[in-house]
């Protein structure tokens, strides 16, 4: 006889907060049920580290499965219903994949709002580049794409006469 357990769902999404750059990135894993990415949006707001001055990176490429444009026009729709904070957060949506990109200016689109300033990269490097240039203090922050830290740290060096 073999014993049944339940299986519990994965959760609809990571994260992670850089404090030092003013970053949130999160990882979203599924779209599938909007109430629950909704919740562990809201979830996110209780660690220590959150501030609601970070902007937000979201990584659109770790989607198990490419959303339906019912599932994007539902998540759209609970998102714009949601009651915004007066600050005006960036938030980034990376997809390199491009039917998700695709999805994600979708989403982008249907989501626009006053408070809000989204925009959708295909490349982690050019959301850095946006994110430096629309925040003064980006520039001073320790760079915190992956293969643009090595980028940066090798131009810094060879800036420095190669130390």
């Amino acid at each position: 006889m073999f014993a049944v357990t339940a299986v519990q769902p994965s959760p609809p999404l990571r994260y992670a907060i850089d404090a030092a750059a003013g970053l949130l990135v999160i990882q979203v894993t599924s779209i599938a049920d909007g109430p629950a990415l909704l919740a562990a949006l809201r979830e996110i707001k209780t660690d220590p580290l959150f501030r609601p001055s970070l902007d937000v990176c979201v990584d659109c490429n770790t989607l198990r499965v490419i959303p339906t444009s019912e599932e994007i026009k539902e998540l759209a729709r609970l998102c714009v219903a949601c009651p915004r904070s007066e600050s005006k957060n960036r938030w980034v949506l990376i997809a390199t994949w491009r039917p998700i990109y695709e999805a994600a200016r979708f989403f982008a689109t249907a989501v626009s709002a006053p408070n809000v300033i989204l925009r959708v990269f295909e490349a982690w490097s050019d959301a850095r580049v946006w994110l430096a240039t629309t925040r003064a203090a980006a520039l001073q922050a320790t760079p915190w794409i992956g293969p643009s830290r090595a980028l940066n740290e090798l131009i810094r060096r060879s800036a420095e006469g190669g130390r």
